[in-house]
């Protein structure tokens, strides 16, 4: 009788911070005027590995839901002078995860080899804005 390989995420670390690359909201217009821009989005995590593991091992080693939405929510405002025109682009703000995958090689219960393989998770955490005028 074969047992079942298992995986988990091990060794996760806080890798720093990033701004997605998605414009989740957008806001314009001529000056003299002030943008005023309030954003309140659920987002859902972004999770990629470089093999297979479930996102409920995704979950256990980053010690959340990756699975469920995270509200994230911030308000800005952009002071556009006479004469130009602004803009400003909300994008999501992310934590970024990175932990080892492991695996039990189909002997026993515990992922105690390394794969060498890793997996990564952004989670979002708030929001970023660019803000310009021309």
């Amino acid at each position: 009788m074969s047992i079942k390989a298992i995986t988990a995420l091990k060794h996760v670390k806080r890798a720093g911070e990033v701004c997605g690359t998605d414009v989740i909201d957008k806001e314009t217009g001529r000056g003299k005027t002030t943008l005023v821009m309030n954003v309140k989005k659920g987002v859902a995590s972004q999770v990629s590995a470089q093999m297979e593991i479930s996102k409920g091992a995704i979950s256990a080693g980053v010690g959340y839901d990756v699975t469920k939405s995270i509200e994230v929510a911030k308000e800005t405002r952009f002071e556009v002078p006479k004469g130009k025109f602004g803009t400003i682009e909300a994008y999501v703000q992310y934590a970024l995860y990175r932990g080892d995958i492991y695996t039990n090689n189909g002997m026993g219960v515990d992922p105690k080899f390394p794969t060498g393989k890793m997996a990564t998770v952004m989670k979002p955490i708030g929001v970023c804005f660019n803000e310009w005028a021309k």
